[in-house]
């Protein structure tokens, strides 16, 4: 199966931070069972862990089939400073090497304002790199739990076996994807996946800031999709998840389409064929 993904486009560069001395682990049970929610252009399994002030809730989404999954965790317990960027790092485990350092997002949510972290794509075996096979039945069944360590806290997340989530999660991106108008089996096939031109960081730059979200310090996160023709060319865009800023997501779209080139898919047997290609651009409104 062929990995669409590269790294997610960013306007403005994070500053390096130290990461404080580590406090003691929370460790949090699952309070609910796992709920898969089929979204026109997602998919989602969601998740509550904890209770009281320590409740958790852990979303991890794919956009199209993909060894990674996009997590993102609501709760009390993610309290940090004041920056957009705060200095995480998420781990998949037990016994698996764990995952390198990155910057996640800060947000908030709801009338309460919960603290949101916008943690990113991560791979299920922490692994780095673009071109990443997809896990087994078996590795899934391996993990047994994920961890977050943010200034200074570890937060352990007790899941069980995630061979069963993980199915559920791939029945759906497969659904997905013949939705688009395109045959799974083609797609899981592709000698070559849709690859673009140019590196897709520099589709979006900081100038194309719109300048009324940049006047209010609005940011955002813009998942799309790009359906790709046999002959590199995009075809459409879609928003298949965004935050609550819609101000970003037509103009992002239109950047895109008159910015992105691709060379074609290749099925199996190296001829051009449609595809797509799914990324995603933040945009941080403030420098760090």
């Amino acid at each position: 199966m062929q990995v669409r993904r590269s790294s997610s486009i960013a306007v403005l560069a994070a500053t390096a931070f130290v990461m404080p001395a580590r406090a003691a682990p929370l460790v949090l049970a699952p309070s609910s069972k796992w709920d898969m929610h089929y979204a026109d252009d997602s998919c989602r399994l969601a998740r509550v862990y904890g209770e009281g002030k320590d409740k958790v809730i852990v979303f991890m989404d794919r956009f199209s089939p993909a060894a990674r999954v996009h997590v993102t965790m609501i709760g009390k317990p993610l309290s940090t400073g004041f920056d957009v960027r705060t200095p995480a790092t998420f781990s998949f485990g037990p016994g698996l090497p764990e995952g390198k350092r990155k910057d996640a997002l800060k947000g908030s949510t709801g009338e309460d304002k919960l603290p949101t972290l916008f943690i990113g794509p991560s791979d299920l075996l922490n692994r780095e790199g673009e071109d990443l096979s997809p896990q087994t039945p078996d590795d899934e069944a391996k993990i047994t739990q994920f961890a977050l360590t943010i200034r200074p806290r570890q937060i352990v997340f007790q899941s069980g076996s995630l061979k069963a989530p993980m199915a559920a999660l791939r029945a759906c991106t497969d659904s997905l994807v013949k939705e688009w108008g395109l045959d799974p089996a083609v797609q899981a096939r592709l000698s070559r996946p849709a690859t673009p031109q140019s590196n897709p960081g520099k589709w979006l730059v900081s100038s194309d800031y719109p300048r009324g979200p940049l006047m209010m310090g609005a940011s955002a996160i813009v998942y799309f999709r790009l359906m790709v023709g046999p002959d590199g060319n995009p075809t459409g865009c879609h928003i298949q998840q965004a935050t609550n800023s819609p101000e970003f997501t037509d103009f992002t779209c239109k950047l895109l389409m008159k910015r992105a080139r691709f060379a074609p898919a290749l099925d199996a047997v190296g001829n051009p064929t449609a595809s797509y290609y799914t990324n995603s651009v933040r945009w941080l409104a403030s420098a760090l």
